[in-house]
């Protein structure tokens, strides 16, 4: 869950902050994906403000290591 105290990141600005992948970045869809439907059965924890979707590095850092555990 994300709290007040971690950074919050657009979509767009967490993507740019991910390293390559296969020589990409993860597009914005990409990350949105894995907020909705998640990947391997971890979801990447989000909050909307308004009309806009933001998640924190904390968040990303919990939705990798997860995937790595699993």
């Amino acid at each position: 869950m994300i709290t007040h105290a971690e950074e919050l990141l657009s979509l767009a600005e967490a993507a740019v902050r991910l390293p390559r992948i296969n020589g990409r970045k993860p597009h914005t869809a990409t990350l949105w994906r894995w907020c909705r439907r998640g990947c391997r059965g971890t979801r990447l924890e989000y909050v909307r403000i308004g009309c806009k979707i933001a998640t924190s590095t904390e968040a990303l850092d919990r939705f990798f290591n997860a995937l790595a555990a699993a």
